[in-house]
């Protein structure tokens, strides 16, 4: 009887030191709700979609970047350390065990509390094991382990978050290394071009049939051509020292580097938005694991009001006089539950409930805005895709009517109709139809590449049971 009086006291008193201040508490938006036109029909993706470009040392320098990026390197080590957090809430949660023993030699005092008959020189000792359980019976301990374990998984999310970025990075860069060079050798053409087409001017100028302002010109051509392949070959340069700094290798490594040969029909992609974009999207998911963790904390806080109940005990030999210390008579024990209630603490439970509630609508808020960047990046990447599929196919053929148009100039030299430079200047127009070409192709790729990393690329959600 006495002690359910004790327990009633305490949550009387309890009552009386509630929180009393509140934020706005907003809820996690649904996808559905911001965007109702989802396709439960896109197929998943595939987990190494980039082997489906077909170029192996693509694949190579996608492996040796995952193998070898302090990024993702760095967020396996959050891992660990959310993993030895949650370990040390779980240590909470069960019997902590102990063992003590001291022994000293002591003067007592003769002027305050002396047993007569007592050596003024005596040692003293004790060997006991301790046991303190935190019985946890409003549940908050399990709250703040059921915390630190959704900081794992968000731990986990965010390495596979950091790897979609690293891939996506990798094949966008090696996109434009393989439009740099088929830009290149389009310049090495076009410069031979320029270059011949000069010298027919100026031939001429000395037949007396142009004036100099015409060879002019033809020289400025073709400096301007040897320009732009310069340029190119530079292009190349840098686009290999980037992707060997996102392989972790030195820029000779990337200079090793060959032509790329991508085939730009692929991956297939979805031309909708998946209705489980979010479960695609690790970025997403490390952010709802946070708001569940700081949730969970924010719980725990406001159970910090209610009293903490603790079983402990220990059990050993306690003795003056060493000689004495292992008799039966020199034995102690104690068991019993120690209860704790604030009851006066200047208000630092309610501002430490608070701060994890302003904590927990942070990340509810960081969410809601991911969610409709998340939204937009995907119907952007589609809408993307699906426009340079469009613009690929007009570029082609305006680039085989060039293609027939320079056909039937040659045809017009060979019957004496036209002249050289009539014929090289439709070759001419070929080439800057082939830039076209190219320019289209390699958009089009990046934006399918931009589109995999829009839709979370292969990852998935696991389930509870693979995600520890």
């Amino acid at each position: 009887m006495r002690s359910f009086f004790v327990v009633a006291f305490c949550l009387a008193v309890t009552g009386c030191t509630a929180p009393k201040d509140q934020l706005h508490s907003p809820s996690n938006p649904e996808i559905s709700q911001i965007e109702p036109a989802l396709s439960s029909a896109a197929g998943r993706i595939r987990e190494h979609w980039w082997v489906d470009l077909h170029d192996p040392q693509l694949v190579e320098v996608i492996e040796l970047a995952l193998a070898k990026s302090p990024t993702i390197e760095t967020a396996g080590t959050r891992i660990a350390a959310a993993q030895a957090i949650a370990r040390a809430q779980q240590a909470s949660l069960v019997p902590q065990v102990g063992f003590n023993a001291q022994i000293d030699q002591q003067q007592f005092s003769q002027n305050y509390i002396f047993v007569p008959g007592m050596q003024i020189y005596n040692g003293y000792g004790f060997v006991q094991a301790n046991m303190n359980w935190s019985l946890d019976i409003w549940g908050k301990q399990h709250k703040y382990f059921d915390a630190a374990n959704s900081r794992v998984k968000a731990a986990q999310f965010n390495v596979a978050a950091a790897q979609l970025i690293l891939t996506s990075s990798i094949a966008k860069v090696y996109t434009d290394l393989d439009r740099a060079h088929q830009l290149k050798d389009l310049s090495v053409k076009e410069a031979d071009l320029r270059n011949r087409l000069h010298q027919i001017a100026v031939a001429r100028q000395q037949a007396g049939v142009v004036d100099a302002l015409d060879a002019k010109q033809r020289l400025v051509d073709r400096d301007l051509a040897q320009v732009r392949l310069t340029q190119a070959a530079l292009a190349i340069k840098v686009l290999q020292h980037q992707l060997a700094a996102l392989a972790q290798q030195g820029p000779t490594w990337g200079e090793n580097l060959q032509a790329p040969k991508l085939d730009s029909s692929h991956p297939e992609l979805p031309d909708t938005i998946p209705a489980n974009l979010l479960a695609r999207r690790p970025d997403l998911q490390v952010l709802l694991e946070q708001i569940t963790a700081a949730g969970l904390d924010f719980d725990a806080a406001k159970l910090e009001y209610l009293p903490d109940v603790n079983l402990q005990a220990y059990a050993g030999f306690q003795a003056i006089g060493l000689p004495m210390l292992f008799q039966s008579s020199s034995q102690a024990f104690s068991i019993g539950p120690v209860i704790s209630l604030p009851i006066f603490e200047g208000g630092r439970i309610a501002a430490n409930a608070l701060g994890k509630e302003a904590a927990r609508n942070e990340r509810i808020s960081t969410y809601q805005e991911q969610l409709t960047t998340a939204l937009k990046e995907s119907a952007d990447g589609i809408a993307t895709v699906k426009s340079t599929a469009v613009e690929l196919t007009q570029v082609q053929r305006a680039l085989a009517d060039s293609r027939s148009y320079w056909q039937i100039q040659q045809q017009r030299k060979t019957a004496g109709l036209t002249t050289s430079d009539n014929v090289l200047s439709a070759e001419l127009n070929v080439i800057q139809q082939q830039r076209q070409v190219i320019d289209t192709q390699a958009r089009s790729l990046s934006a399918k590449i931009s589109l995999i990393q829009a839709l979370g690329g292969s990852f998935e959600k696991p389930t509870d049971h693979t995600a520890n």
